[in-house]
């Protein structure tokens, strides 16, 4: 059964973005308290980081306070990484700011009404060791419905003790009904790519996920827009004539305007929103400009406005090439200590910078690919960029391993000042430069998506064969 993330018909129980529409958002904040003894690593993912961020970077110290304020209009759904604790996925109601406490041994909610999703974000599905990936498609089934099953129990108890309002035990239902089938998605979108396995899912599988995925009140549902997204790519036809993103966002485009007629609110919202989540989202694609104009030529005026505000207010906190080439025009360090400024001693042929520190799983996973992209294009140099790091971790971790260049560059500055230059950073984050020193992406997709070696193609043709071929710094 279906739940929905509708209002409820009773005033009473009605939830704080009931009055709210796109157009219309309340400033919520978020803050994390340190009160443990030791200092936090922290890693925040979230698009108003750019506007709205307060406090320390990247380490939150005994006693200190990290805050970031988003401005909302139906909850929202952020992720926050704290080493070596694990992931924290904050959920916000607009207009209800929230508290979390680390004594040093767990987390305290301080604001009762976000306990309930504070226990969420511990029983919501992360896929793991133990996820049945490769078995049969029962197996799957049978993993994700013993989550569901205490995430129910949970919500039954909650509900019989009367502390928290209707709405929001629907919430929580909902978000778990979405998380659970978005880890499904994910498992048939890997079958699909790493194993050329097209599973065919049973009946009663389909319907729920059809039905939740045409549930029209699930924009009030965060993981409503993380199923549409990873049930897209999962069913995108094979063979298509542009890259996978191009593919999936230009469908998730069109099953807006199929689905809703012109006239419809809904339409109006959804539209927004995607030309919104386009212009937060720094990767780049083919199509991206073309489905932007598509989607915001049929929405009024308003709508129009503010999401022509945003362009330029994120062009401006960008400055994406000017960002790039003082962070490149900076003073870096090699492992011998000698300085080197990238933007001069790289320049004459096309550069590949991976920013990345030791630690970073995704980093490595990158290793393959990148040894494929140097071996398909000998003229491109892959300079690595460690950061975020303690040096003398950088240097061990750099002379323990065998990675796919020898051009390692050490960050001695703070995180601070890259993020200064070239907004959020998350690694592994890539930048390409041509010979000339121009940018081509400051964030560019990664080693194992194929736009990117259509992007290094296009510089390299154009530019011919490099002078220098050495791949050792200097």
């Amino acid at each position: 059964m279906v739940s929905s993330c509708a209002p409820p018909q009773n005033a009473e129980q009605a939830p704080p973005w009931a009055d709210l529409d796109f157009l219309h958002r309340v400033p919520t904040q978020f803050r994390l308290v340190n009160r443990g003894e030791d200092s936090l690593a922290l890693s925040w993912q979230h698009r108003n980081m750019e506007f709205y961020r307060e406090g320390l970077n990247d380490t939150l110290a005994p006693g200190d306070t990290f805050r970031v304020t988003s401005h909302l209009y139906a909850p929202e759904r952020a992720y926050l990484f704290i080493s070596p604790l694990g992931k924290l996925s904050p959920y916000l109601f607009p207009g209800k700011d929230r508290t979390v406490v680390w004594t040093g041994q767990g987390f305290k909610e301080i604001h009762r009404i976000y306990a309930p999703l504070a226990t969420l974000d511990s029983l919501l599905p992360v896929q793991g060791p133990d996820t049945p990936v490769r078995g049969e498609w029962a197996e799957v089934e049978r993993f994700y419905a013993n989550r569901l099953d205490s995430l129910d129990s949970k919500r039954a108890a909650w509900k019989a003790g009367g502390a928290y309002p209707d709405w929001l035990l629907t919430f929580v239902h909902s978000e778990a009904e979405y998380a659970v089938a978005t880890e499904m998605e994910t498992i048939r979108g890997y079958r699909r790519m790493a194993m050329a396995d097209t599973l065919s899912l049973p009946d009663s599988t389909s319907i729920w996920l059809n039905d939740l995925l045409r549930d029209e009140n699930s924009r009030n549902c965060p993981g409503y827009y993380s199923l549409r997204n990873f049930h897209t790519s999962v069913t995108v036809g094979d063979g298509v004539a542009e890259d996978l993103k191009s593919a999936i966002r230009r469908a998730t485009l069109e099953r807006i305007l199929v689905n809703h007629d012109a006239q419809s609110p809904q339409r109006e919202e959804r539209l927004a929103r995607f030309v919104e989540s386009e212009l937060y989202d720094r990767t780049t694609y083919t199509v991206k400009d073309e489905l932007v104009a598509e989607a915001t030529s049929q929405l009024p005026d308003p709508y129009v406005s503010f999401l022509s505000n945003l362009r330029d207010s994120l062009r401006a906190v960008r400055s994406t090439t000017d960002g790039v080439m003082n962070l490149l025009s900076a003073t870096f360090t090699d492992p011998a200590s000698r300085t080197i400024v990238p933007a001069r001693q790289f320049r004459g042929r096309p550069v590949l910078y991976k920013l990345w520190f030791p630690g970073c799983v995704p980093c490595v996973r990158q290793y393959p690919h990148e040894e494929a992209l140097l071996r398909s294009f000998p003229d491109l140099r892959l300079v690595y960029l460690g950061y975020a790091t303690p040096r003398n971790r950088w240097e061990d971790y750099v002379a323990g391993h065998d990675m796919p260049t020898t051009d390692q560059l050490f960050w001695p500055g703070s995180t601070d000042k890259v993020e200064e230059a070239i907004g959020m950073v998350g690694a592994p984050r890539y930048l390409l430069v041509d010979a000339g020193g121009g940018v081509i992406c400051n964030n560019c997709p990664k080693p194992d998506e194929r736009l990117l070696r259509q992007h290094i193609e296009r510089i390299v043709t154009k530019e011919g064969p490099a002078q220098d071929t050495r791949r050792t710094t200097e």
